[in-house]
């Protein structure tokens, strides 16, 4: 009876209705007020669902800003609620406008986001790349420690101790590199803590100028003297010198001690 006396205009206008708002703020006591300032806005890390995206980063990156604005006497789980959609844009954006599910806590919203751009299938990929990393040729040790321990933040729920956290990245270092941090530790690697462990090799990719750089000589030196002062047979004799290989890793191995020595 009542579209009897509305216009056509009128009938065709659409009668849109909104979903609601996915978030259900914390109670705030009567006391409490906050005012979302639009300079914090304005410092809010963007996150827009792309397929290479890190949300973990994205969320650290979020916690420092909310680390260094938060008011006092505000909860936690408010100001994060309240800020969080800002720092969405996008495909990211969308998919907070879209939530059917209703958000009580910051906990919960986080899980969702996760879930959402960290599925599973990614962390699986990613637990396969810790466990199967190599060094690339030509990379030093400290690009690959960098390489390896990026490859690790950003999975940070991957659940692999760190005793195999550091077998993996020692089984993938190239020999030249595997025999130098043998050295350093005198042979007896496996008689540390995987925790020393990873101070020591963190340290030897420190100091890559100091170390790595004279360990590289050394072996390149040793290898190229032990070649050119090798008089081979003919072309046509089929027998070579069995000393060569020996002597030239006897030589490395004294040469990489020389530079620890002489490094400290």
């Amino acid at each position: 009876m009542e579209n009897n006396y509305r216009t056509l205009k009128e009938l065709a206008m659409p009668d849109v209705v909104y979903q609601p708002w996915c978030i259900q703020y914390p109670q705030l006591e009567p006391a409490q007020t906050y005012e979302l300032k639009f300079v914090l806005i304005h410092l809010l890390p963007k996150f827009h669902g792309l397929a290479g995206e890190d949300p973990h980063k994205h969320l650290k990156e979020f916690h420092v800003v909310f680390s260094t604005m938060r008011p006092q006497g505000i909860p936690e789980d408010y100001i994060k609620m309240k800020e969080f959609p800002f720092s969405l844009d996008g495909a990211a954006k969308d998919w907070l406008y879209l939530q059917p599910v209703l958000f009580n806590t910051w906990g919960d919203m986080k899980c969702m986001f996760l879930n959402k751009f960290f599925p599973a299938s990614r962390t699986a990929t990613i637990k396969k790349e810790i466990c199967g990393i190599r060094q690339h040729s030509g990379e030093t040790l400290h690009k690959y420690w960098e390489r390896f321990n990026k490859l690790c933040a950003t999975c940070p729920h991957h659940q692999i101790s760190e005793q195999l956290l550091i077998q993996y990245f020692y089984e993938g270092l190239m020999m030249m590199y595997r025999s130098m941090i043998d050295t350093a530790n005198g042979r007896a690697l496996m008689d540390k803590t995987p925790v020393a462990t990873r101070y020591q090799i963190s340290n030897m990719a420190s100091d890559r100028i100091n170390i790595i750089g004279k360990v590289t000589c050394c072996w390149t030196t040793s290898t190229e003297s032990a070649i050119s002062s090798t008089t081979f047979p003919a072309i046509s004799s089929t027998t070579f010198p069995a000393t060569t290989t020996t002597e030239s890793a006897v030589n490395v191995d004294r040469n990489v001690k020389d530079a620890f020595k002489s490094s400290d």
